[in-house]
């Protein structure tokens, strides 16, 4: 990535550069991953287990 370190603007900590903000951006995007590659093998061990441990129902008629 070749961006120019620009001022986007003057915060209260100092001069926010693009580089920074970029580097902010990927690394929310990681995180943002990250949650759903383990929301989705939660999905998935919940379902199988679901499908191994099946409940036998005895009321039966």
């Amino acid at each position: 990535m070749n961006f120019q370190l620009l001022n986007v603007f003057q915060s209260l900590l100092g001069p926010v550069n693009t580089a920074d903000v970029i580097k902010t951006l990927w690394l929310l995007l990681q995180g943002m991953v990250g949650l759903f590659v383990v929301m989705t093998l939660l999905y998935v061990i919940v379902t199988v287990f679901g499908k191994i441990f099946k409940e036998k129902n005895t009321n039966e008629k």
